[in-house]
């Protein structure tokens, strides 16, 4: 990743504070329901979360959210210990705040797939496959929280994701995991961002010719 500004990290960190709650149409779903995966914004996608698994050194979720009449869905694995990326004097965490692989997202069927289409769809992207990709997508991420991740409670736990971080322009999203109201957010701040996105979950790279290639 060859571009990279505080700045927007730290505008993310305050735009995601102050939206953290989200909609009041998300808030009225019940945690038995699947929430819509579009909200009322075109820039944020919800899915419930309907199962944590706690492993040896991860919680696995599995998410799922209603895209007209489908189940759509994939599996999100988060490392046990996120360590916060934002000090108490509101600087950045430069050591311990970037992680590759704190979060990984995975195919779960069918519905990761149907995910896939669901959001070229929303951001009327073409994709020549709607294939979830077969390999963990493994962004860089960056923990947004004051406080390291707990899993023992309710809570809301913000972060911004660089996908394909290897890339001049990586696929930038905020991702928010709310076990209180037990769901995620996908939010992207610029629709520059949404190819390269929709590029890191299906698995395909762009060679510098231009050509698309599967990883």
């Amino acid at each position: 990743m060859k571009r990279f500004s505080i700045f927007s990290l730290l505008l993310a960190v305050m735009v995601m504070a102050s939206c953290g709650g989200g909609s009041q149409e998300a808030k009225e779903e019940t945690a038995n329901d699947l929430i819509n995966l579009k909200g009322a914004s075109d820039k944020s996608v919800y899915l419930t979360i309907v199962e944590q698994i706690e492993q040896d050194t991860t919680h696995l979720f599995k998410v799922q959210a209603v895209h007209e009449g489908d189940t759509v869905g994939f599996d999100v694995v988060m490392a046990k210990e996120i360590a916060a990326g934002i000090n108490l004097d509101e600087t950045i965490n430069q050591d311990a705040g970037f992680v590759t692989g704190n979060i990984q997202f995975l195919r779960s069927g069918a519905e990761s797939d149907r995910f896939v289409a669901a959001m070229a769809g929303i951001w009327d992207i073409h994709l020549p496959e709607h294939t979830f990709s077969a390999n963990p997508v493994v962004p860089l991420v960056f923990s947004s929280n004051k406080e390291a991740v707990d899993y023992s409670k309710p809570s809301t736990n913000n972060f911004k994701l660089f996908l394909h971080p290897e890339v001049d322009e990586p696929g930038e999203l905020n991702f928010t995991l709310d076990t209180y109201l037990r769901r995620v957010e996908i939010q992207v701040m610029d629709t520059v961002f949404n190819q390269e996105i929709l590029n890191a979950f299906t698995g395909t790279t762009v060679s510098e010719e231009g050509s698309e290639e599967d990883e």
